[in-house]
């Protein structure tokens, strides 16, 4: 066997370190310096270029297929057929740096797919090469061998952990990006939602309390038009009406931008105050505050507010109602308001624009709606709001 000494520490760094595409260029260039170092004597040159090449076509090769795999079988098969090809070479051109470099990269390929401890494992049998040498050479030459073997190892287990992190940070930074992409269209979802909430909102409002005010105004400038030159006393009193119609107006559009810009208050207090309102219109009211206290956000707040607002114009003006019984009750989990009249009650189940628009604000709370009715007894509005 060839006798030549080798350093093979200095090429250990690189080919640790050294990417897919650099390995093969190193694997050619091993290539190249074995078929560059003469042979022994009785040696045939063509043996040991068909094996390295072979070796080589392999190993840049082979070993990608393999590595996509991740099957350990594969990947033992993989470096037992490449072993017997290294062992090969060896025993044919002797340890010249060539085919140390090429051993050198098998165990940069082993490192990169292998357990830790079968790596190592390799290296352990890479002094085998120097069987053949003086035993004071044959340790000396060895022992560099493992030593450059467990060089590879560490370095290649290091630039490869190195890689796999920089892969998992670059992922998560993607996934990263992608939610962050996610919110930004949710949160631009959310603030469209809002807006649309907003402004059916605002429509309620204004049908509830402006609208409704108008729609009546309407009709008596109407009837006085009609009369006005044959029964100008009625044309009066229908401009008397809408004359009132126009302050009623005029007030709840003020109590409207007051709910807009300020908070209503507790709602005990706010119901009391529009009963007194009803109540200066000749019409008795009763109210009752069941159940303990809890706090009520001030969206459902505003819903029974408008609620009791519509119910009791609806029995002022519509039921012709005498009495009026209102009734604030606190479960759990839940909060609901009744509104029950004397009135001449109604037979239209849906009752009208007016609870229209309070069956749409309550549906808009994840609430529920009832209405019981009979001709001449009355009508009772009742609605639940979770909370």
């Amino acid at each position: 066997m060839n006798q030549r000494f080798t350093s093979p520490l200095t090429t250990a760094l690189p080919l640790a370190l050294a990417p897919g595409t650099w390995t093969a260029a190193l694997f050619v260039l091993a290539y190249g310096l074995t078929l560059s170092e003469p042979l022994p004597a009785a040696a045939s040159q063509a043996l040991p270029a068909v094996l390295g090449a072979a070796y080589v076509l392999a190993a840049t090769l082979g070993f990608r297929a393999a590595q996509r795999r991740k099957r350990p079988f594969i990947h033992l098969t993989y470096f037992c057929f490449q072993g017997a090809l290294g062992v090969s070479l060896v025993a044919l051109g002797g340890i010249g740096i060539g085919n140390v470099l090429l051993l050198l990269l098998l165990i940069n390929q082993a490192s990169q797919v292998l357990p830790l401890g079968w790596a190592l494992a390799a290296c352990a049998l890479l002094p085998l090469a120097h069987l053949g040498m003086r035993w004071n050479d044959a340790l000396r030459e060895g022992l560099g061998l493992l030593i450059a073997g467990v060089f590879v190892v560490l370095i290649t287990r290091v630039a490869v952990g190195e890689r796999r992190v920089r892969a998992e940070k670059e992922a998560l930074a993607e996934e990263l990006r992608r939610a962050n992409a996610g919110l930004l269209a949710a949160a631009a979802q959310a603030e469209e939602l809002s807006t649309m909430r907003e402004r059916n909102r605002l429509a309620r409002e204004i049908h509830d309390g402006l609208g409704h005010h108008l729609t009546a105004l309407h009709m008596q400038l109407q009837a006085a038009q009609a009369v006005f030159r044959i029964h100008p006393e009625q044309a009066e009193r229908a401009l008397e009406r809408a004359q009132a119609l126009t302050g009623e107006a005029l007030a709840d559009t003020r109590r409207s931008v007051a709910a807009l810009r300020t908070p209503l208050g507790p709602l005990p207090d706010a119901l009391h105050a529009l009963t007194q309102e009803v109540e200066a219109a000749g019409v008795a009211i009763t109210i009752h505050i069941l159940g303990p206290p809890q706090p009520i956000a001030s969206v459902v707040e505003q819903g029974l507010y408008r609620v009791a607002q519509e119910a009791l114009t609806n029995a002022r003006k519509h039921a012709q109602a005498t009495q009026v019984t209102l009734t604030l009750e606190h479960h759990a989990g839940a909060v609901s308001l009744s509104v029950r009249d004397n009135g001449v009650g109604t037979v239209d189940a849906n009752g009208g624009y007016g609870l229209l628009g309070v069956r749409e604000r309550v549906g808009a709370l994840g609430g529920t709606v009832q209405l019981d009715s009979a001709p001449n007894h009355g009508l009772t509005l009742r609605v639940t709001i979770p909370m």
